[in-house]
Parts: C-alpha cells; structure tokens; sequence
C-alpha cells in the first residue's frame, strides 16, 4: 500500500493466522485492566477540563497508552500488522496524543451530550471491523494472501475507531470527521477533474432545505392523513396508501427544495455531483455500501431486536390492481432515489457541510431523511439514519451522487419487492431500477447550463427593437 503513514502487512504463514487469537490473550487482559481504569478515571479527568479547561496531565498519560495500546491490539487482531501488543515497533497506524491539548470548557459538554451517537458509531465499526477481519482470516488460509481494497477498508476503519476514541477520552479537540477526499486539491495542487470545488453554500440555504423537507414530510402528509381519516378510511389498513402518498410527497419536497435553492443560487451538474457518471465504478460502490450496510443492519437487528414492531399491513393495499402495484414500485425504485439523493445529500448535506462541519451535517440530513418515512419505530429511524450516514459518507468520498443513487435504488428494489411477496422477480426489478436511474442521472448530466428557475419564470427587459415591434403593433408611432 502507498497510503501515507500506513504500512503494508508482511506475508505470514497459515499456522501464524491461525496461532494469532492466542497471542492476543495477554494483550487483551492489559487492555481490560487499563479500559477499565480509563472508565473510573474519567469524571475526574473531565472535572478537571472543567476547571483548567485543559485535561490533566495523569490522564493524557493514561488515556493515551491506552489509545495506542488498543489500536496496536485492533491492528493484530484485523491482520494488519505482525506486531504484537506489547512490542515497540513500528505500527501502521500512527497515533498522536498532543502534550497539551486546549478543550474548550463548552466542547466537553458537547461531548457529554454527542457520546451516545460515538459509541453507537463505534460499536457499529467494530462488528463491520471484525466480520472485515474474518474474511481477511478466511482469505489468508484459503490463498494466502490479504487482498489489498481489504487492507485499506481496515485501515481507513481502524483510523477512525481511534479518532472517536481519543476525541471520546478527551485527548483532541476537535471532532472526528468522515472519511473524505478533499473536493478542492490534489496532492500536487492540481484540480481533480472528478472532484470540482465545493460550491459556496450559504446556511440560509440548509435551514431552508430542512423546513421544506419538514413542511413536505409532516404538513402536506398530516393534511393529507387528515382528509382520508374525515373521509372515514382506516388508516391502519390503508396503509400502502398512506406510504404511496408518502412516498410521492418525498419526490414533492426534493423538487420545492431544488426550486427554491435554484432561486437563490443557479445550480449546475458540477455542484451536484453530476457532472461525471461512471456507471461501472459507481454500481461498485454502491454494492459494497449495501453490502456494509446489511452487515450493520444484522448487528443493529441483533441489538435493537426488542424494539421491533409489527406494522400489521401491507405495503400496498390487498385490493391494489397490478397497474398501481407497478406505478408503486416504479416510484419507489427509480424516482424516489434520483430525487431523494439530489435534494438530501445534493443540497441539503452539502450546505449543512459548508458551515457545520461533515459529521454534523451528515447526522442532521440523515435524520431528516429518516423522519420524512413516517415510520417513527427506533429501529425504523436507526435503520434510515444509519443508511443515510452511509450515503452521505459515500458521497463525501467520491463528490458524485451516482453511487448514492444506485445503493439507494438497490435497497428500495430489494426490500419492495420481498414485502410483496415476489421472489423471481427482484433481481429484474434490481436491473429495471438501475436503468432508470442511470437513464435519468444521464439526462440530467447532459443539461450544461444552470438552473434558474426565477430567470425562467422572469419577463426578460424588452430591447429596443422589441420595443418598437410593440409600438407599431399597437399603432404608436415607432
């Protein structure tokens, strides 16, 4: 690998794989003992930021053995580096403890109230970490080798296990951020072709994003659940109506919402990531991103088991004709992902981004897009949230909505057609459903000026010879 700061794992030999969980049992135990300590220590730590505004010097002894401690224990334990826990070698990932970090008085509350969220995240990782690791394991004793896109993933994961850990033991300042390449520069200071600059978002234009998805998610479908309750339908029964309403309101707010910031700003295909497709590398990504995501969603399942509830409905009506069950999964598959990435991780994450920093805008849209299903069950809303942290990730990743627009596209035409009942079936609604956003994506990309929608709607200023044809029209003299 060339990554900076990361150092490629040696070759080892199959009995070296499989003798490696014994070698992690010291290790393990010491790292217990100080994780343990850490816990202990730690309103002390914190009482003391309170008052100098500075952590102690104990702790950042303490909490930074253990950090490194923990992340040379992840390394061997992931296959990523032939050192054991207690020897001093070089490591793969370098792992700095500032001397004298300053932590404003203000940011430990923030932490205080923010932890939930990293330790949730955390913990995510690492099953996705370690089902990772199992399958370098399976890979080094099947052929003996650990496949190189693998290392990366682990590593860029064990990198960001240690942020969240030292922003949680109080040892940096500022907070973890996604995984991202950087829209502005190379390495070389050279624009990247695939990458243009972010474009200059205003906050005014994220609140207006966030109160259009709520005035289209919540006023426009409680009116709406309103009239039919008046009307004397049952809602619970009615529920595929109710979600198909939903679902077209979802297409209604990402249209206002590009109206409106359209009015603001001229949008084009480069601020919206558009601009370059690549089907092929982007129906990779989208892959994996469902792939991870379904790894997630089990651990989720596994955790959150208790809070699951029975809707006690279909997904479309039972007396729904198969033209409305085909108009429903067309909308589901095809439109609803188009204009869903382009309002939430288009417009909405990237102006929140511009002002409130990745991982804040990343929580906050995908929040957003989660409330906007009306499924307010927790494991519902933790489902939508963590695919929607995912797609904001992948989007930070690559400045392209493609991808996004494919795993969307994927995950709707998977889990819609199994709710139906349909077996054969899902695999062509997976490739019909992949055509029609790549068709759409494609026609959107060829439009190559900026959208305006005032200066459409907007009487242009008659020139002098439009003048005049109007006065002699008229019968003026010219």
């Amino acid at each position: 690998m060339n990554t900076p700061g990361y150092a490629p794992a040696r070759s080892r030999t199959r009995r070296r794989v499989l003798g490696r969980g014994a070698a992690l049992l010291p290790g393990l135990c010491v790292l217990v003992v100080l994780r343990l300590a850490c816990l202990l220590a730690w309103p002390v730590a914190a009482l003391g930021v309170l008052v100098t505004a500075r952590a102690p010097r104990w702790w950042r002894t303490l909490a930074g053995r253990t950090l490194r401690r923990a992340v040379r224990q992840r390394a061997h334990a992931w296959l990523l580096s032939d050192t054991r826990s207690g020897a001093h070698e070089p490591h793969p990932v370098l792992v700095v403890v500032p001397g004298t970090p300053g932590l404003p008085r203000r940011s430990l509350l923030w932490r205080l109230l923010t932890s939930p969220v990293y330790a949730l995240l955390r913990w995510v990782l690492g099953v996705f970490a370690a089902v990772l690791a199992l399958a370098a394991a399976v890979s080094e004793l099947a052929v003996g080798r650990h496949p190189r896109r693998l290392q990366r993933t682990q590593y860029r994961l064990l990198a960001l296990c240690g942020d969240i850990d030292a922003y949680l033991l109080l040892l940096v300042p500022a907070r973890p951020r996604l995984p991202e390449v950087d829209p502005r520069l190379a390495p070389g200071g050279v624009p990247f072709v695939d990458h243009p600059p972010l474009p200059p978002w205003t906050r005014r234009t994220g609140r207006l994003a966030i109160g259009v998805d709520l005035f289209c998610g919540v006023f426009v479908v409680g009116a709406a659940a309103g009239a039919l309750a008046a009307a004397g339908a049952d809602i619970e029964e009615d529920l595929g109506a109710i979600l198909a309403l939903d679902l077209l309101i979802q297409t209604l707010a990402p249209l206002m919402g590009f109206y409106l910031v359209a009015s603001e700003t001229p949008l084009t295909v480069t601020q919206l990531g558009l601009h370059v497709l690549r089907p092929l590398r982007s129906l990779g990504l989208a892959c994996g991103l469902i792939g991870s995501y379904a790894i997630l969603l089990l651990a989720l399942a596994l955790l959150a088991a208790p809070l699951a509830v029975d809707r006690g409905g279909g997904i479309v009506p039972d007396d729904a004709g198969v033209a409305w069950t085909l108009v429903f999964v067309a909308l589901a598959t095809v439109v609803a992902p188009v204009f869903e990435e382009t309002f939430y991780r288009g417009i909405m994450f990237q102006a929140l981004r511009a002002g409130r920093g990745t991982w804040t805008a990343a929580v906050v849209s995908s929040v957003a897009f989660a409330c906007a299903h009306l499924e307010f069950n927790p494991l519902a809303l933790a489902d939508r949230a963590l695919i929607g942290v995912g797609l904001c990730s992948l989007f930070a990743r690559t400045g392209r909505l493609l991808p996004g627009m494919f795993a969307h596209s994927i995950n709707n035409a998977v889990v819609l057609p199994l709710g139906l009942g349909w077996t054969w079936q899902v695999p062509l609604v997976v490739l019909l459903s992949l055509l029609g956003v790549l068709a759409l994506a494609t026609l959107a990309s060829r439009f190559r000026g900026a959208w305006d929608p005032v200066g459409l709607l907007r009487v242009p200023a008659p020139t002098a010879a439009t003048a005049a044809r109007e006065a002699e029209r008229r019968g003026a003299v010219p």
